[in-house]
């Protein structure tokens, strides 16, 4: 039996046209914490029920458009867009002032990745916030506490007892908030632990995946190595 205990939604024929494209909508499916706006053959609009982030992805600007005037009335925080056109389009409907071209890679194996067990990984409590909020400044405590609350923050010690570092899962479900302390790099510890959670989201029966930037050679190393594919499209984060 998995971690997972939601039951899988039907995914719509457009996301399952290209799982590994849009595998942040199927994740949200998978785990049962999607919102559905608008749903055709031609594209998807979703919300995350368990934060505060939205999902686009439409064959042509005109559908994308015409559902953003459908939903005007809505605040939007933070969303993720696929599609050729549709993130200019979105950001500019929108209002959005911040964004982010991100690749995706996505684990497609039923197997984890073998890699070294030389760290001791335990759960992040309260405790470690301000550890993480010094050394993680891409999100703040607000953002942080819910993550930790939800058991999904990972913490990695050395075999002195030593914090290395972490990693987790953001609220939508992608890998991230890697991090891994300046005097303890170059070690490997950066692959163990995404080799850590690569096997936690498995189990939980969802498809690990995570993003990065195109100037991150080290991030894209660091997939390939694990075996992730990496889409040959973009994915746009606007906030």
């Amino acid at each position: 039996m998995t971690e997972n205990t939601k039951p899988s939604l039907t995914l719509p024929r457009y996301i399952a046209s290209d799982p590994i494209l849009y595998a942040g909508f199927v994740h949200l499916y998978r785990r049962g914490t999607v919102r559905v706006l608008e749903e055709s053959d031609d594209g998807v609009f979703v919300q995350d029920t368990r934060g505060v982030s939205y999902m686009l992805a439409a064959e042509s600007p005109e559908l994308a458009s015409s559902w953003l005037k459908k939903h005007a009335g809505d605040t939007f925080y933070i969303m993720l867009v696929t599609g050729d056109g549709i993130a200019d389009l979105a950001q500019s409907a929108l209002g959005f002032t911040e964004r982010l071209d991100m690749y995706q890679a996505v684990y497609e194996n039923s197997a984890p990745p073998v890699c070294e067990r030389r760290l001791h990984i335990v759960t992040a409590t309260e405790n470690d916030l301000d550890f993480i909020k010094a050394n993680y400044g891409n999100l703040d405590e607000e953002e942080l506490l819910p993550l930790i609350r939800l058991h999904q923050i990972y913490m990695g010690y050395n075999e002195n007892g030593e914090r290395v570092g972490f990693i987790g899962q953001h609220m939508e479900g992608s890998i991230g908030l890697l991090e891994i302390l300046p005097e303890h790099r170059r070690r490997g510890y950066a692959t163990e632990l995404e080799c850590y959670m690569i096997g936690k989201v498995l189990r939980q029966g969802l498809i690990p995946y995570c993003h990065f930037k195109p100037e991150n050679t080290a991030s894209r190393e660091l997939q390939k190595k694990l075996g992730m594919t990496i889409t040959e499209k973009t994915v746009a984060w606007l906030f």
